[in-house]
This record gives C-alpha cells, sequence and structure tokens, in this order.
C-alpha cells in the first residue's frame, strides 16, 4: 500500500508541537494522497481554544475515531440550531463505555471543540479529495479569523454563543459536567 503513511509516536509528539505553535491550535497528518479514490484518513490533533468553522461535507459521511483525549462534535441543521452532541474519546475509554467513533451524516453541519489537554483523532471522509468539493462552510458560522495569533472577536463572540447550546446537553454526556464542556468549548 504505497497511498498508506505510517504513523509513530515520533510523528504524534510532532504534531503536537506544530498544533502548539500554530495559530489555529490545529495540525493534521495526511495519511491517503489526495488523488486516492477510496477513502481519505488523516490523525487530527486539535488543542482547546482552537476555532474550527462549522461545515459539512456534501460527498458523503465523515467517521471520527478518538485516538488520545476527548472531542465535543456537535451537528447543527441549515438554519444553525443544534441537533445533536457528542462527547468522542480515545480508545483507553472505550473500555469504560465512553463513545470513542462518531459518524457524521453526509452533509450535516459539524464542528469540534478539545475537552481534553488535547484532542487526537482519525478521521474518514469519502474520496478522491478535492477541496472545492469537499467542504461547505456553514454561512451562520463567522470565517476563521486570526489576528496576531489571536481568534477575531467575531470568532470568539460565536463560539461564546454555542457555549449556551452545548450547556443544554452537558448534562447528557455521561460523566461530563457543563462548567468543564464550556470551559473546553470556548479555551478557557
Amino acid at each position: 500500500m504505497d497511498y498508506l503513511s505510517i504513523v509513530t509516536k515520533d510523528q504524534i509528539d510532532k504534531l503536537l508541537t506544530k498544533a502548539q505553535s500554530d495559530q489555529r491550535k490545529r495540525a493534521i497528518i495526511p495519511l491517503t494522497k489526495d488523488e486516492y479514490t477510496g477513502p481519505q484518513v488523516a490523525v487530527s490533533l486539535i488543542l482547546p481554544g482552537s476555532y474550527v468553522r462549522i461545515h459539512k461535507h456534501p460527498k458523503g459521511a465523515e467517521q471520527w475515531f478518538g485516538l488520545q483525549g476527548r472531542i465535543l462534535v456537535p451537528t447543527y441543521d441549515d438554519e444553525g440550531n443544534l441537533l445533536d452532541c457528542r462527547v468522542v474519546a480515545g480508545l483507553e475509554s472505550a473500555l469504560s463505555g465512553t463513545q470513542w467513533n462518531y459518524a457524521v451524516p453526509q452533509g450535516r453541519f459539524h464542528g469540534a471543540f478539545a475537552l481534553h489537554p488535547y484532542a487526537l483523532t482519525m478521521h474518514v471522509s469519502p474520496g478522491p479529495h478535492v477541496f472545492a468539493e469537499d467542504k461547505v462552510d456553514a454561512p451562520f458560522a463567522p470565517k476563521e479569523g486570526y489576528n496576531n495569533g489571536i481568534i477575531e472577536n467575531s470568532a470568539l463572540d460565536y463560539n461564546n454563543a454555542r457555549r449556551a447550546d452545548l450547556e443544554s446537553y452537558a448534562a447528557a454526556l455521561q460523566g461530563y459536567n457543563s462548567h468543564a464542556i464550556q470551559t473546553a468549548a470556548i479555551g478557557q
């Protein structure tokens, strides 16, 4: 399989270092080449405080697998109303019954918030990767904007507004209280 990369501990350490120095507070390792027509696979590391603009994938579902840490994956309808909110945890949590994977349905708007010191995930989506066709940003969510490495106010305000939505689901998320999710979602 010449299209698949091997991910080592050294690469994960470098991914963490890259995310820590990146203004977006995240980094990715693609495991398949863009032109590969099968599933696209990547490993992502997301730090708390990262703003991932809400988006959807029109070509198919996106499957998230938790490797380490925890990530909150909220989904929204086309008007921006919260539909669902899942915590995806690392494999070590699967033994205790915590959800370690989640399939975001095709065409469903979704975002991602790191809940632990970082969230290391693998995600799989339909191939081939054609950037202009793979992702549609939500018109109700502000663009990713940074000023000297700080998320611009529109994105921070939006994350703060989403916090109220996430709090309503927090009680249903086993093992989490609303303060923990609120704090992680806005990166405080």
